[in-house]
């Protein structure tokens, strides 16, 4: 997914951006793709009879399942961002790219 953002930041060949600069970057990418796929589990109606059990929010399980983030606010992009900030950050404050 990282390669995927990187490739997408429109980065010149000759362009060497700071840390600032692809941090800014992929923070706008990856809630650009989070706002999309929690539109879209809202706008999909699903048609479920009265009698069964309420939906989990699929958003919200699919950032824990897959990114191994958690929320007591549900679909709250801002602290699974930086949650996933703090699992990459070094000793001395500083951040590392994980592959």
């Amino acid at each position: 997914m990282v390669e995927k953002i990187y490739a997408n930041l429109e980065i010149k060949d000759d362009e060497t951006p700071s840390v600032e600069d692809c941090k800014s970057s992929i923070y706008i990418k990856a809630r650009e793709v989070y706002n999309t796929y929690n539109s879209m589990e809202k706008n999909i109606p699903i048609v479920e009879p009265p009698s069964c059990k309420p939906r989990s929010d699929d958003t919200d399980d699919w950032m824990d399942d897959y990114f191994e983030l958690e929320s007591f606010t549900n679909n709250d992009f801002d602290l699974y961002f930086n949650q996933a900030r703090e699992k990459i950050r070094h000793e001395e404050g500083q951040f590392k790219l994980q592959y």
